[in-house]
């Protein structure tokens, strides 16, 4: 198992193949950050702005790591989502 040396998760590249694989590991890497509710349930906006900059914030990180995670083979399926729940 790879560790990462720098304060930044090794992220799992996905190539077209093995999809469940990958998946388990996004899933797990996205739980460690507690990004998952995220990627499930989108961005959640309220009335307090704070949190509403905080939540997108959080999203723009998630769909990084996603984009991240695709190889250029694949990414085209990706490029267009704005936020991660879309990707």
């Amino acid at each position: 198992m790879a560790i990462s040396t720098s304060s930044q998760p090794l992220i799992p590249i996905f190539n077209g193949e093995k999809y469940e694989f990958w998946s388990i590991k996004m899933k797990t890497l996205f739980k460690s950050q507690d990004l998952w509710d995220l990627v499930v349930n989108g961005v959640q906006i309220g009335e307090d702005e704070g949190r509403n900059n905080d939540n997108k914030k959080k999203d723009s990180k998630t769909l990084f790591f996603i984009q991240q995670a695709m190889d250029d083979s694949v990414f085209s399926r990706i490029s267009m989502a704005e936020t991660s729940k879309e990707a």
